[in-house]
């Protein structure tokens, strides 16, 4: 498998880690190929077979020798990790493949600029395979790059967590975590939380996680300065809390449980795929999230509400009903238990593994 991985501190690093952890239990052992940059550090788990640097093209040429001795490659795709140029230094990297290439795709563009176009196709005319996350990027391959449906499985994003009891007492308390920085939206949920005031005692709202490394290289900490001033601004200063230390998942977890009800105030309308998201219904907490394809997927039934992106009254109104609405609360909780259940890292490793014996097959055949 072609990936950050830890130590990186990324999510597509956390996805690659805890798959690989579930494939293993399933008795498949997966060899990392992992991707670093000058400022990572090395890695000392066994299961790291090479690092390298996509930028360099003797880094390129060594990984290639190394995944050619694999029967299958599992790549996993974000346009961020694989160098500049929206990471085109993946399409170098699979000419040379000599293996049967399955292509999992973290981000599909709803709107791609030529480059990411090309980079796409590209992978995708050299797989055997493409998964998705969600039904919402499968349509997207069809419908914006053409690629037929029948080439595309969906294979859901995975989650360790599992349902927690809801806090008894009054909810009170609101939750968002993940990097942080410009686009997650967290000014919105600011502007909300001011609506919320009259509430007694009024919600509180704790913001877990780093300013993202690319932000705090260029700008330090000004991010997280500006959201501070503009919650001293609103007069909710002390209602919010931030903690910008990176977390461990066991950590995050209880954060998680001591939540009422998760936020995710993105302003990207196009992700299609939300780690967190998932997390948070695995939980077995109400979500209130903007509108993006991931979360009308995942909480159209019933576990969260949609909100338009620029309707701050309709996100304080839909947290403010999960917060005294017993009924409401009640009904989201039991539907995101019920989703839950197939979103558990055993069942998509499952699925995995179904697919690597189809790949297998085809291989032995030619």
């Amino acid at each position: 498998m072609i990936s950050t991985f830890p130590p990186t501190r990324c999510g597509i690093a956390r996805f690659s880690s805890s798959l690989q952890q579930a494939l293993e239990l399933r008795g498949q052992p997966v060899a990392i190929a992992r991707l670093v940059g000058l400022r990572d550090f090395p890695s000392s788990d066994p299961r790291v077979v090479i690092e390298f640097d996509p930028v360099s093209k003797m880094g390129i040429e060594r990984a290639r020798t190394v995944l050619n001795r694999y029967q299958t490659v599992v790549i996993q795709h974000e346009f961020g990790i694989y160098g500049p140029g929206d990471g085109e230094a993946v399409v170098e990297l699979v000419e040379g493949l000599q293996t049967a290439i399955m292509t999992v795709f973290h981000t599909i563009p709803l709107r791609p600029h030529p480059n990411q176009r090309r980079i796409l196709e590209a992978l995708a005319d050299r797989s055997d395979l493409l998964s998705v996350p969600s039904h919402s990027a499968r349509v997207a391959l069809e419908d914006i790059f053409g690629i037929a449906a029948d080439r595309v499985v969906v294979l859901p994003h995975g989650s360790g967590w599992t349902p927690a009891d809801p806090r008894s007492g009054r909810r009170r308390n609101l939750l968002t975590w993940g990097l942080l920085g410009p686009g997650k939206g967290i000014e919105r949920t600011l502007e909300a939380l001011a609506g919320l005031i009259h509430l007694s005692p009024p919600p509180t709202y704790r913001v877990v996680g780093q300013i993202h490394p690319n932000i705090l290289r260029r700008q330090g900490p000004a991010y997280r300065d500006a959201l501070c001033r503009q919650a001293e601004s609103l007069g909710i200063s002390e209602l919010v809390r931030f903690e910008s230390s990176y977390q461990s998942e066991e950590f995050l977890y209880r954060v998680a449980a001591q939540a009422d009800v998760i936020v995710i105030p993105y302003d990207n309308d196009e992700q299609v795929c939300s780690g967190v998201l998932t997390e948070a219904v695995t939980l077995g907490r109400p979500v209130v999230a903007t509108d993006f394809p991931h979360a009308r997927e995942l909480l159209g039934s019933g576990a969260g509400v949609v909100v338009d992106h620029g309707d701050i009254a309709g996100m304080a109104a839909a947290i403010e009903q999960f917060l005294t609405d017993d009924i409401a609360y009640r009904r989201a909780v039991e539907e995101a238990r019920s989703v839950a259940r197939r979103l558990t890292w055993s069942a998509v490793a499952q699925r995995y593994v179904e697919y690597f014996d189809r790949l297998g097959e085809s291989v032995a055949v030619s």
